[in-house]
Formats: C-alpha cells, structure tokens, sequence
C-alpha cells in the first residue's frame, strides 16, 4: 500500500477528526464507484461489516448508521462478557469512533501508544477492505508510522519482512536474541520466494506434460494449469515486492519441472529443453497453450 503524507485542510477540520485517511487522487473515482456499489447492497454491507468484526475481535464493534461505517473501540473487562463491553474513554469520557463515509476514514487519535496503535492497524484493515491501495494520511508522524508499517504488511508481506529485519538490525537492546528473531523474520520472507517456486514448478510441470503428452490432454489438465497461475497470481498479489524476481524464479523452478515432467511421463529428463524456452508472461498467459511443434524445439 503506498502511503503519502498530507496538509491538514479546512474541511478535516470540520469534523473535528484528528486523523483522516483518504485514497489518493488517482484512485479516488474507483473508491467512489466501489462504495456506491457497497451502499446499494445490503448483503455486501452486512458481509463488510462481518468481515471486519472477525478480522478486529472482540475489541472493535462494527456496525452501519445510515451510509457510515462506524468502529467503535470497547474494552473487554475480566469479568464481563462481550455484551457487557464498554467504550474506551478518552478525554472528557469520549468513545474512539472509526468514521468511514466511503470518501475518507476519520478518527480523533488517542494519546495512549497502545491504543494508536491498535487504531492505525484497524484503518490498516478498512482501507485494505476497501481495496485502498494508495492513500493519503492526516495525522501525527508517531500514527503515520504506526500506520505505513501495519499497511505495508496488508499489502506487501515479502518486502514487509525485509523492512521489519532492517529495523530489527539497527535496534539492539541486551538481553534479547535479535540475531535469532532477525535470521526467524528473514526465513519468513524467504519462505514466501520458496511458495512462489513451488506455485510456478508445479506450473511448468503440467506445461511440459501438456507439451509432451497431447493424447492425455483433458479438461482436468487445463484446470490444473489455470488453478496453478491462479496460486501464482495471488501470491504475488499479497506478496508485490517478489515482482522484480519472477523471471530468475521461474528459470529455477523450471530445473525441478524437468525431473517432476520425467517422473511422471514416459520420457527421460534429457527429452525436455535444458533452459525454459518460453517468458514468465508467457508462462503466466491464459491464452498460452504450448505445442511440441511451436513452442519446444
């Protein structure tokens, strides 16, 4: 999620928000459009609603008046049950509300670091519910921050484990084993390049099997090739920064392809090109349906 930072205007200020996040400009006509959609369905609403509820917990109540999202934060107490929850008060007894009006989200910013915390992780949850990909944010540098890195996780998982072992490096209190949680928060990341080898050699694999063996060709082979660039597409979806290394992936997992096509044809490993023949975007293509004659030799 891209996230810019901007002035306070005459307009924010009239709703006595201490805190407003609007999507940017080049997106604010497909949010518009996407909330008039939203507004016109109740289903699509109560699904909005429910959804945020089981993403926030307990914690968060969420609910539609008129055509306002609101979040109210409660407090859940050891002797009272969700029912029994009561508002968070701030200053003079004030519930925190989380205001969206489907052209911006609105909250006063709590002094507490805990509880800003857990409200720039909310707003973090809305704007990625509304397929707010790029926003703009109006509030302290401390809520900004709060905010760009639990967006960075909605948005880029990959590249949000490379930021969170770089900060992690440069913060070194005693007694606690950051190398250990730094190299466990790396592994992470790379865990996410592994999956995405592993969506693409099981993509080649039924390439090559489709190449190679056209008489077994069958609606449940198509099926498998579109599910697998489906995996393939989602992934990078939550994981962008992998974009820039699609290409040398694919090139390795292409290497386990051959033997994975061998084990599970009648023909030798040798029998498959040594290198990967065709493009990523190729491979990726819904229209590509590679033959022996045209796409192999």
């Amino acid at each position: 999620m891209k996230v810019t930072k901007s002035v306070k205007t005459a307009d924010s200020i009239t709703t006595g928000a201490g805190l407003t996040i609007t999507p940017e400009k080049s997106i604010e006509l497909s949010a518009a459009l996407a909330w008039r959609h939203l507004l016109a369905s109740a289903h699509e609403r109560t699904h909005l609603a429910d959804r945020l509820a089981d993403i926030l917990g307990p914690h968060w109540h969420v609910s539609w008046e008129d055509d306002h999202l609101i979040l109210r934060h409660q407090e859940i107490t050891a002797d009272s049950g969700p029912s029994e929850a009561r508002s968070v008060g701030g200053p003079k007894g004030h519930s925190y509300n989380v205001i969206c009006d489907g052209r911006r989200i609105c909250a006063q910013e709590p002094g507490e670091p805990d509880l800003s915390d857990s409200l720039a992780f909310t707003i973090a949850k809305i704007a990625k519910c509304l397929n707010w990909l790029k926003v703009e944010v109006q509030g302290s540098p401390g809520f900004q921050e709060r905010f760009r890195w639990h967006a960075l996780h909605e948005a880029d998982f990959y590249n949000w484990t490379i930021e969170a072992a770089r900060v992690l490096k440069q913060q070194r209190p005693a007694n606690i084993d950051w190398e250990g949680l730094v190299e466990e928060l790396e592994d992470l990341g790379i865990s996410q390049e592994r999956a995405l080898q592993s969506h693409l050699r099981v993509l080649l694999t039924h390439l090559l099997k489709w190449v190679y063996e056209p008489a077994r060709r069958s609606k449940s082979w198509r099926i498998s090739i579109e599910n697998a660039r489906d995996e393939v597409r989602e992934l990078l979806d939550r994981n962008p920064g992998l974009n820039p290394k699609t290409t040398s992936i694919c090139s390795s997992a292409y290497r386990k392809a051959r033997r994975d096509a061998a084990s599970e044809t009648d023909f030798d490993e040798d029998a498959f090109p040594p290198t990967l023949l065709w493009s990523y975007d190729q491979v990726m293509d819904d229209n590509f349906w590679p033959s022996a004659e045209n796409d192999v030799h």
